[in-house]
């Protein structure tokens, strides 16, 4: 489906000077990572952190459990092994000198949530000096104040105003600041699109609005997405910022014999194997 296909935006200016910082051995490494054959592999077990819903970070950088999920001790561990090659093992400290002066911002759903956890707890463990803010009405955010790179999250489960409709020509303001102030964006929606218990097709269906007016008739949640990203990247575009933006697409539903609020669970306590997945 052409929503959920990978976008990415570029602007010259940025990538130069991103590519200059890096040296001539990790510049193999990054070539490496833009092959397609990086997808193509299993998990291991491991030392990677990997951080879910139920896992928050010490004061370390390691990562801890949060409520009952016994099992997440196990998932933590695992990480993606490429067939072709080894990938470069993560360097908090060489990433923060990297990004020196860079505002890095993530905006979307609990996904982009748990890789904003995951990231700041990792670079964590590099700097400890953190200040805490909201910065350009980020839902949470830390800067380290060593390297002046800021990491922050923006919450919004569609990248659009949702809830009891007001006549208003403003849109979402949890991350209309975003593309100003942040250098790297990473955006993501997909799985609130398709939540039978809060958009049932008869009972509470979407209705979508365009420029303050109802979109009559109705369209499905597909369209209506893929009427959304079209505003987003318009908006995201028209910004004047030099930096780059990224889509990333959404991870497979995990819960089984039901949905998390109908009676489903998630018991696993480690990746699908090659022959379980379809």
């Amino acid at each position: 489906m052409e929503g959920f296909r990978l976008w990415i935006f570029v602007r010259a200016k940025s990538k130069a000077t991103v590519i200059e910082s890096i040296s001539k051995e990790e510049n193999r490494a990054l070539i490496h990572l833009q092959e397609p054959e990086l997808f193509l592999g299993y998990r291991r077990g491991g030392e990677a952190f990997f951080l879910r819903l139920s896992v928050g970070s010490s004061a370390a950088g390691r990562p801890k459990l949060v409520g009952n999920k016994s099992n997440a001790q196990d998932i933590i561990k695992w990480h993606w092994q490429p067939k072709t090659d080894d990938l470069p093992p993560f360097d908090p400290v060489q990433l923060l000198e990297h990004f020196r002066n860079t505002n890095i911002g993530f905006v979307g759903d609990s996904l982009n949530r748990n890789m904003f956890i995951s990231m700041v707890c990792t670079l964590k463990r590099a700097s400890n000096d953190v200040k805490k803010w909201r910065p350009a009405g980020a839902d949470r955010g830390f800067t380290f104040i060593q390297y002046n790179v800021t990491v922050a999250y923006h919450r919004t489960n569609f990248l659009a105003r949702c809830g009891r409709w007001v006549a208003s020509a403003n849109g979402e303001t949890s991350w209309a600041k975003a593309p100003i102030f942040h250098d790297i964006l990473i955006f993501n929606t997909g799985h609130w699109w398709w939540a039978p218990s809060k958009f049932d097709p008869i009972k509470s269906p979407m209705l979508f609005f365009e420029k303050v007016l109802p979109v009559i008739p109705p369209i499905n949640p597909e369209d209506g997405l893929n009427m959304v990203l079209k505003h987003m990247i318009s908006f995201v575009e028209r910004k004047p910022s030099h930096g780059i933006k990224f889509f990333h697409t959404q991870s497979p539903r995990h819960f089984e014999g039901g949905d998390w609020d109908q009676g489903g669970s998630c018991h696993r306590v480690q990746p699908l194997l090659p022959e379980q997945q379809a």
